[in-house]
């Protein structure tokens, strides 16, 4: 062999077991999609990228809000500050508290209903210095508190306060989520999950 040349390792074939997941699961995603903006017209279906609940498509139902539900709903802040952020003025959480729930902001936990529920942050995953909405009260008949557990850096009432009935667009159930074990990695899809009403 020519001195400086190294002998070369035989590249190994791509393994199909690698994208195997991906044609079903690619396959699957654009039927629900194309499913979803023929059926469900407008705003009917919604496409959720935020990792505060699973990642895919959510259908609006025509139910009042409740604790436990999805809510979609305006951000209730000022547009300098979102901004700043880069957060969306329409986003989509879990309801924690209902009118005449009491809610308390005032220290370093949110407390719901006396029972600790999670931290409040001052900083941002990127140092920015986060608003925090401080109160120790019930909500009034309007009034609805997001929070979601799914991450710890979640972005809900914690900082921007209750959100008003009028500002609530729509109660959202999942058509078709994923990610969950591709998180986990084993990249699959997890799907389809079409439920009615639950009765939470």
């Amino acid at each position: 062999m020519p001195c400086g040349l190294k002998k070369r390792s035989p590249v190994s074939p791509v393994s199909p077991t690698g994208v195997r997941w991906q044609r079903p699961f690619l396959v699957t995603l654009i039927t629900s999609l194309v499913f979803a903006f023929v059926f469900f017209p407008r705003r009917f279906v919604v496409l959720n990228l935020s990792p505060s609940v699973p990642l895919g498509l959510y259908y609006e139902v025509d139910d009042e809000p409740e604790v436990g539900r999805l809510a979609e709903f305006r951000l209730p802040i000022e547009m300098r500050y979102r901004l700043i952020h880069g957060w969306e003025k329409i986003i989509l959480k879990p309801i924690a508290a209902k009118p005449g729930d009491h809610v308390d902001t005032s220290g370093d936990w949110l407390w719901i209903n006396s029972q600790r529920i999670a931290p409040i942050h001052t900083k941002d995953s990127k140092g920015h210095t986060l608003p925090v909405w401080r109160a120790n009260r019930r909500l009034e008949q309007d009034e609805f508190f997001m929070y979601s557990a799914r991450v710890s850096n979640s972005f809900d009432s914690r900082y921007y306060g209750p959100v008003r009935r009028s500002d609530i667009i729509a109660v959202r159930e999942p058509l078709w989520t994923w990610g969950e074990e591709a998180e986990a990695g084993a990249g699959s899809c997890r799907g389809p999950s079409v439920v009615g009403n639950p009765g939470r």
